[in-house]
C-alpha cells in the first residue's frame, strides 16, 4: 500500500511547490519566464532580444495590478492575457508590419520594440 501512495504524494508535493514558488515570485520574472517560454514555443525566443521581454513583461505587470484593482480578476490572470497580446505584438513586429503600430492603443509596443528591435526589419526580410 505504501509503494502506491508515495509516488503520488511525491507528485502531490512537487505540485505544490511550484505553485507555492509561482506565487512567491514577482509577476515581472513570472512575466518573464512566461513571455520566454511562449516565444521559444512558438520559435521566436532567438530572435527578441532580452531586454525586449524584460521591458514587455514589466509593462504588462503594471497594467494587470492595475486590472487587478480596477476589475475582480486576479493580476496574474490578467498577466496572461496581456502577454498573450504581447506575444500577437512581437510576431506581427517581426513579419515587417510595422505600420500596424500607429494604432493608438499598439503605440506602447512600438515604443518598445524601436527601442530594442529598431533595425531588425530594415536590414533583412522577416
Amino acid at each position: 500500500m505504501i509503494f502506491i501512495l508515495l509516488p503520488i504524494g511525491v507528485f502531490v508535493g512537487w505540485f505544490l511547490l511550484k505553485v507555492a514558488i509561482g506565487y512567491m515570485l514577482p509577476l515581472e520574472k513570472v512575466g518573464v519566464g512566461f513571455l520566454y517560454a511562449s516565444l521559444k514555443q512558438v520559435g521566436l525566443s532567438d530572435r527578441v532580444p532580452m531586454a525586449c521581454i524584460k521591458e514587455c513583461a514589466e509593462s504588462s505587470a503594471k497594467f494587470a495590478r492595475f486590472c487587478e484593482q480596477t476589475t475582480n480578476e486576479s493580476a496574474r490572470s490578467v498577466l496572461t492575457k496581456v502577454l498573450n497580446h504581447d506575444l500577437h505584438a512581437i510576431a506581427i513586429w517581426l513579419q515587417g508590419h510595422q505600420e500596424a503600430f500607429d494604432e493608438p492603443e499598439l503605440q506602447r509596443y512600438k515604443a518598445i520594440f524601436e527601442r530594442h528591435m529598431p533595425s531588425f526589419c530594415a536590414s533583412k526580410p522577416c
